[in-house]
């Protein structure tokens, strides 16, 4: 009987549950979703045990696409969005709402901290950038402002390490999520005290460490913990090797790459996390990916007659008509603040260069475009380490839009190579838990299936002409950083004021 394998992606606005044959081919998937809620406008939280009952829903319609098909589980295995906390009683109840990276609470506290010797010190301890997304920075918030409810946490953990328990009843975190969290020490793979008292904990209050292919199991079945769904994609699209680079646009972005030990930025602008015990994840996320598009859609395409479906189609064939650089429109697509490179919660959108002659076509490709143009930016940092990539593996919504895909491998002025499967994040926990049960001897097992890809060239004079425009966006962003706060601070005024 064949092996059939699900992972599980636990992601930020919905989780999914897909299923794998032995040779890697999608059979099956199930998707549930799940709101954000933001009880005031710097936060974003989740009802945990709302993403628990989903969750158990999506695997349990995968259990059962099995059964049908008379077909053996070999293995679950997990992947999940990274920076979430709560915190939980010792009986795991939680204390309080599940608290996501895109929570910016703590923008006053990491902003006063990234200025500083002992904040460029505790980035390179742990790998993770001095900002609000991280759990480290919201239990430093929390100690600021909710000090006696964080006195009387039994565990601090993330959305996984609550289904766990709730499946397992065992308090771990993998040190793939824990490396995320700005509280392992990545040199040493241990959590750190120094910093743990810093933000107001012991180290009694954080799960047990375990490693990525920690296993539990469930009427005989492997549950294997697996990883963040970053490093999964790395290893789901196959960009593994030094040198290789994985692209992500979904709701938000991200840009990777695999090395053999774990890197910082002496500027504090990359992260750095663990995939398996010699292999490390270092890049950059992106908050501002297809949100952009989702948002020009909701305010310049949709109306009560269209699907969010049929209008983001629409959207796509409006940007189809205009030319590489949309007429000289600039986009700066920081609608929910930045994180890579900026590194700024505060950072706003813009249009730039806008002239009554512009249209709406025009503002569509520039979101895409502006987008684009800021992943290639931090591309631009990562390779500082990395050096130029020789390949790129593209994942994501994205891959959805030939428009789109073009139009990254043009800015990117190089080949990207595309997955027919958008599900990287879940295959890379299939993969792992195949190397983890010994299915396969190798993590890069699947790499060379060269027939599962379509490799996106750049068009040559299109790239040349997005040259001038990336530059020209690179000089923006520089320019326009100083004024951020300021206008954040304007902005808040207004909003008490309504």
């Amino acid at each position: 009987m064949d092996n059939h394998y699900i992972g599980v992606d636990i992601g930020t606005t919905g989780v999914k549950a897909v299923v794998f044959d032995q040779e890697g081919t999608e059979r099956f998937k199930a998707y549930e979703t799940y709101p954000m809620r933001s009880p005031t406008p710097d936060a974003a939280e989740q009802d945990a045990n709302l993403i628990y009952e989903k969750t158990m829903g999506v695997l349990e319609q995968a259990l059962a696409f099995l059964a049908d098909e008379g077909t053996r589980v070999r293995a679950v295995s997990f992947s999940s969005a990274m920076h979430s906390m709560m915190c939980v009683d010792e009986s795991g109840e939680p204390l309080t709402q599940l608290i996501t990276w895109a929570d910016k609470r703590s923008a006053k506290e990491t902003k006063a901290l990234q200025q500083t010797e002992r904040g460029q010190d505790f980035y390179e301890r742990t790998g993770t950038p001095i900002h609000p997304m991280s759990p480290f920075a919201k239990l430093v918030w929390m100690n600021d402002h909710q000090a006696p409810l964080l006195e009387k946490t039994a565990k601090i953990v993330g959305i996984k390490e609550y289904i766990l328990f709730k499946l397992f009843g065992e308090f771990v975190m993998d040190e793939s999520i824990a490396s995320a969290t700005g509280l392992m020490n990545i040199h040493t793979r241990e959590w750190d005290e120094d910093i743990a008292a810093y933000a107001g904990i012991s180290l009694e209050q954080l799960p047990t460490l375990v490693p990525t292919s920690y296993t539990f199991y469930r009427e005989e079945t492997p549950y294997i913990i697996g990883a963040s769904d970053g490093v999964l994609s790395n290893l789901g699209v196959g960009a593994i090797d030094e040198g290789e680079v994985a692209l992500t646009i979904g709701t938000s972005a991200a840009i990777r790459s695999a090395s053999r030990a774990p890197h910082v930025d002496a500027k504090g602008r990359t992260f750095c996390y663990l995939l398996t015990d010699d292999l490390w994840i270092i890049g950059g996320p992106i908050n501002n990916g297809g949100i952009a598009l989702q948002w020009v859609v909701e305010e310049l395409i949709k109306d009560d007659t269209m699907t969010s479906e049929n209008a983001t189609e629409a959207a796509i064939s409006l940007a189809e008509r205009v030319p590489a650089g949309s007429n000289g429109l600039l986009f700066l697509p920081f609608l929910t603040g930045e994180r890579a490179p900026l590194w700024n919660p505060e950072a706003t959108a813009s249009y730039i260069g806008l002239t009554r002659t512009h249209t709406r076509e025009d503002m569509i490709r520039a979101a895409l475009e502006g987008v684009t143009f800021n992943i290639y930016s931090v591309l631009l940092a990562l390779q500082e380490l990395i050096g130029v990539p020789n390949a790129i593996y593209a994942s994501g919504g994205f891959s959805r839009s030939e428009t789109w895909k073009q139009m990254a491998a043009d800015i990117f002025d190089q080949p990207l190579h595309f997955s027919p499967s958008y599900e990287s994040s879940a295959f890379g926990a299939v993969i792992l838990s195949m190397y983890t049960l010994g299915d396969i001897e190798q993590l890069s097992h699947f790499k060379n299936r060269k027939t599962r890809e379509e490799t996106v060239v750049p068009d040559a004079t299109t790239a040349t002409t997005y040259r001038d425009y990336s530059s020209l966006y690179l000089e923006l962003i520089r320019s326009l950083s100083p004024h951020y706060e300021r206008l954040y601070r304007l902005q808040q005024a207004a909003a008490t004021s309504r």
